[in-house]
């Protein structure tokens, strides 16, 4: 009803389509997590920045993590840790390497602390320090055909339409 509505009023033309969703999903290694549970008092700051070579969190969740590395990557990146609670990390690799956006998420507390000095263990990738220095493995996750409504043309309403649109709200007496 609302597609005939929309169809009418805005001159709406839609098609779907199939199409092929990419994903990734964050795991634990096979060498195990090589983050620690975090220990934030109140005031800390916590949040989590990925910028040019470098990822660092406080207090993080997982789920948190794998949304900036989805918004970084531009693909869709599932939390399947299955870690609770929240966690400190830091990870740095060769700039070079440098296909991911930056991001960050602050949630608490004040601004971050400033930049991490680089440290002698720089991985040459961004999947490698993942890999290395916190635990986690960015792995293929399977591929899903999904449904999209795809919008082909829209229009404006006329006046006359605009004004069929306009609802008076009942007032009570």
């Amino acid at each position: 009803m609302l597609r005939v509505f929309l169809a009418d009023r805005f001159k709406l033309k839609v098609h779907q389509e199939t199409r092929t969703l990419y994903s990734a999903a964050l795991v634990v290694g096979p060498d195990g997590l090589k983050m620690a549970q975090a220990q934030t008092v109140s005031g800390d700051w916590q949040g989590i920045e990925l910028d040019s070579g470098q990822l660092r969190g406080q207090g993080a969740p997982m789920m948190r993590l794998a949304r900036i590395v989805s918004l970084s990557m531009d693909l869709p990146v599932l939390d399947r840790t299955r870690l609770e609670g929240t966690y400190d990390f830091s990870a740095q690799w060769t700039p070079a390497d440098n296909k991911l956006s930056r991001h960050q998420w602050y949630y608490s507390g004040v601004q971050p602390p400033a930049s991490v000095p680089i440290s002698l263990n720089v991985s040459p990738s961004f999947k490698d320090a993942l890999q290395q220095q916190l635990g986690l493995i960015l792995e293929p996750a399977k591929d899903r055909s999904v449904q999209f409504v795809v919008i082909d043309s829209v229009g404006q309403p006329s006046d006359a339409q605009i004004s069929l649109i306009s609802v008076e709200p009942e007032i009570p007496m």
